[in-house]
């Protein structure tokens, strides 16, 4: 179930899809829609599942109640004499086309539903999938996938919106693709997160060789890089990583190595959905090296507060080191 933000009808939504609305309606959706990046998110998500919602079979037109009530009325009239033997080829005619009608049906089904799209939606919890060639991808929080079942054609496409992690099975004759946005990253086999945000696509790379491309501009990423996409065409530089905590949704661990408080602060914020600070911006570059694993926020605050000689002050919703 899509965790739908306030202040928008699922109906209006619906009616502004189908080209129903009004002028005044579709500017108010329109405007919703820009207003927060998490409005854009949740209207993606709705809108990939209303689309493919829609694709259903077509009907063949044929009244299969009445067929089967001939069949039936015809079989249960008394066989006259001289007539039994053409009656037992008829079971056996009949038994014939309805197999024969079965296979072709279940045919076209699978003909049909063969490069049909997956979409695989994380709204309130972490999602794990096995993807068709054995690839694995953790879908981060706020995050939608979406492949063919098949993976039919000469690459393993999927395309992306939020964050996830990719386990990728090495096939060098079909390279695994994932788009976002316009950035465009392909692997044969390797593991490597990409996180997608209103200002830029990230990409770190833990194991094997990633190639990222945007625009006219193409880089490879060796593990313990990473590199970030900005909407501005910046030249694309490659950086190291200090840190796996990008991954701590997959992990459930919080690896800082020589990490500066604040960016711990910042993916605690997004991993338990609080609202800390920092009074001081020198207490903000104060780096940490530790692990916590499967800890509480309120014994990570209480390490961080002994390492640091901090005092941890509740305001309301808000929680401030000082």
């Amino acid at each position: 179930m899509i965790n739908r933000p306030t202040h928008m009808s699922d109906d209006l939504l619906v009616s502004y899809l189908l080209n129903e609305a009004d002028a005044d309606a579709r500017s108010m959706v329109e405007e919703w829609i820009i207003e927060t990046a998490e409005n854009r998110r949740y209207f993606e998500h709705f809108k990939l599942i209303w689309e493919t919602s829609q694709e259903i079979l077509t009907p063949t037109g044929v009244d299969e109640n009445a067929a089967w009530q001939r069949f039936q009325e015809r079989i249960q009239k008394p066989p006259q004499k001289g007539f039994v033997r053409s009656m037992s080829r008829f079971r056996v005619a009949a038994t014939v086309m309805i197999c024969v009608g079965l296979a072709a049906l279940s045919y076209f089904l699978l003909q049909n539903t063969a490069n049909k799209p997956v979409i695989v939606a994380a709204n309130e919890a972490v999602v794990n999938r096995e993807l068709p060639d054995g690839s694995v991808i953790t879908l981060n929080k706020n995050s939608t996938a979406q492949y063919d079942n098949k993976f039919q054609g000469k690459q393993r496409k999927v395309q992306l919106h939020g964050e996830a992690f990719f386990k990728v099975t090495p096939n060098k004759s079909k390279p695994f693709v994932v788009e976002v946005k316009s950035v465009k990253v392909t692997v044969v086999g390797t593991a490597f997160n990409i996180r997608e945000t209103d200002s830029s696509t990230d990409v770190m790379v833990e194991s094997g060789i990633v190639k990222v491309e945007s625009g006219n501009q193409e880089m490879l990423l060796n593990p313990g890089e990473k590199i970030s996409v900005n909407k501005k065409s910046e030249p694309l530089i490659v950086q190291k990583t200090n840190d796996k905590l990008y991954n701590f949704y997959v992990t459930k661990q919080f690896v800082c190595d020589n990490t500066p408080l604040w960016k711990l602060v910042q993916t605690l914020n997004e991993a338990y959905n609080a609202n800390i600070e920092i009074a001081d911006p020198q207490i903000a570059k104060l780096p940490l090296t530790t692990t916590f694993r499967n800890e509480s926020l309120e014994n990570i605050l209480r390490v961080v507060s002994e390492t640091f000689n901090l005092t941890v002050e509740h305001q309301g919703n808000k929680t401030i080191l000082k």
